[in-house]
C-alpha cells in the first residue's frame, strides 16, 4: 500500500493497514515523499503486521515530472516483488500506468486534477499551469484504465471521476473511516469557529473563511500548512492560523466542540469533518455533493460563495449553546457510520474479489474464501 508523508493520505493508510494487520493481513508500507520522521514511524512500530518501507518516492508535486514518477513506479514494482506482495493497493492511481506490475492492483483515487480543475473553477486562470499539469493528467487517465479495480471513497467524488476522466467501468466506493478519539461532553470555554486542512490549496476556498472571520466577534482558528508543494501560498488577514498540528494537538481543539466549517469548492470526502463529527462539533459545510452524500441530516449547508450564508449559520451557532449540542450530537452519531472496521471490512472484499478475478481469469484455484 501506498502513503504519501505529508498530507491526510498518510492517517488513512496508517489507520487502514492497522485494521488490516488486526484482521491477519500482511501490509507493506511504501512510504512517497520526505522520510517519515520519528513520530510516523513510531505510528507504524506498534502495529503488528505492518512493514515500513520509506524508499522516499517522489510525490507528484513540486520538481516531479512523468518520468520520475514511472521511475517511482518502476522501483514500486521491484519491491513488490522482491517482498512476493499478493496485491499491490495504489493511493495514487496514476502509478498504475508504469511499473509492469506482477500482481493485482488496486486504485483508491484520493482526488484527481481534472476534477480538481473542475471544483475549483479556475476557468481563464488555469492558462500555461494548465499545459503543465498535462502529463498528470494523462498519466492518471491511463492509471485508471490499467488498475484492476477503482475505488472512491464516496459516489459523489466516483460520479465526477467517471464524468471528468471519461471512465466507463465500474468505480466501487469504500467509505473512509477513523476511530473516534474524544468522548463527548467536553466542551469547555467560550465558544469559537475552527477549520482543518490544506489551507494553501484553493479549493479549500480559505479566502472565504477569512473574510467570514474578519465579521466573527469570535475566534476563528485554523489549522493545517500554507505552502503547498509547487510553491502555492495562501495569505490570511483574520484567521487566527496555527500552522501544520499534531494530531493530538487537532483533537485537543475539538474536545472544545467548536462550529467546525469547511467551504470547500471541491472534496472527495475529508477526514478532517470525520474526526470533527466524532469528536461532537457541529458542522456548518459547502453544499457541495460529497457532503450531502455523507452528512446530509447532519450539518447545516452553505453555498460555497456565499460568506454572508457562512456569517450567519456560524453567529446563530455560537449564540445558541442548545443547538450546537443538538447538531453536535448529530454529526457525531452520523460518524459512527463511517467506522475503521466497515472501511476495513468492505477493502477485504475488494482485495478477495479482484484476487478471486485474478485465479480465475488464470485458471487457478482460488486460495481466498
Amino acid at each position: 500500500m501506498t502513503a504519501d508523508t505529508i498530507d491526510g493520505l498518510w492517517r488513512y493508510a496508517v489507520t487502514l493497514a492497522g485494521a488490516l494487520a488486526h484482521r491477519d493481513w500482511q501490509v507493506l508500507l511504501a512510504a512517497f515523499g520526505p522520510a517519515p520522521d520519528d513520530g510516523q514511524r513510531a505510528q507504524i512500530e506498534v502495529l503488528d503486521g505492518v512493514k515500513l518501507v520509506a524508499a522516499e518516492l517522489p510525490l507528484d508535486g513540486a520538481g516531479a515530472d512523468r518520468r520520475s514518477m514511472e521511475a517511482a513506479a518502476a522501483t514500486l514494482a521491484e519491491i513488490v516483488r522482491r517482498e512476493s506482495c499478493d496485491l499491490v493497493h495504489l493511493n495514487t492511481p496514476m502509478l498504475a500506468a508504469a511499473g509492469n506490475w506482477p500482481v493485482p492492483v488496486i486504485g483508491v483515487a484520493h482526488g484527481c486534477l481534472s476534477t480538481w480543475r473542475a471544483g475549483a473553477r479556475v476557468g481563464a486562470r488555469a492558462g500555461k499551469r494548465d499545459d503543465d499539469m498535462a502529463w498528470r493528467r494523462q498519466m492518471m487517465l491511463e492509471g485508471l484504465v490499467a488498475c484492476d479495480r477503482l475505488i472512491a471513497p464516496t459516489l459523489a467524488f466516483a460520479d465526477e471521476l467517471a464524468s471528468a476522466c471519461a471512465v466507463d467501468r465500474p468505480i466501487e466506493v469504500v467509505y473512509n473511516g477513523t476511530l473516534p478519539h474524544l468522548p463527548a461532553g467536553l466542551e469547555h470555554g467560550a465558544p469559537f469557529a475552527f477549520t482543518a486542512g490544506r489551507l494553501w490549496d484553493e479549493v479549500e476556498n480559505i479566502a472565504l473563511l477569512d473574510g467570514v472571520a474578519a465579521r466573527l466577534q469570535e475566534p476563528f482558528i485554523a489549522a493545517g500548512t500554507s505552502k503547498g508543494s509547487r510553491g502555492q501560498q495562501a495569505r490570511f488577514d483574520h484567521l487566527r492560523v496555527l500552522g501544520q498540528l499534531s494530531e493530538r494537538a487537532i483533537r485537543a481543539h475539538l474536545a472544545r466542540r467548536p462550529v467546525f466549517v469547511s467551504a470547500a469548492v471541491f472534496e472527495p470526502f475529508s477526514l478532517a469533518v470525520l474526526e470533527a463529527a466524532h469528536a461532537g462539533c457541529p458542522l456548518v459545510l459547502s453544499d457541495i455533493a460529497s457532503f450531502h452524500e455523507l452528512w446530509g441530516g447532519a450539518a447545516t449547508f452553505i453555498d460555497a460563495v456565499d460568506e454572508d450564508g457562512y456569517v450567519e449559520a456560524i453567529e446563530t451557532l455560537l449564540r445558541d449553546a442548545d443547538l450546537r449540542h443538538r447538531l453536535g450530537n448529530a454529526a457525531r452519531c452520523r460518524a459512527m457510520d463511517y467506522s475503521v472496521k466497515a472501511m476495513a471490512d468492505a477493502m477485504v472484499t475488494q482485495y478477495e474479489g479482484v484476487l478471486k478475478e485474478r485465479q480465475s481469469a488464470r485458471g487457478l484455484p482460488s486460495c481466498v474464501d
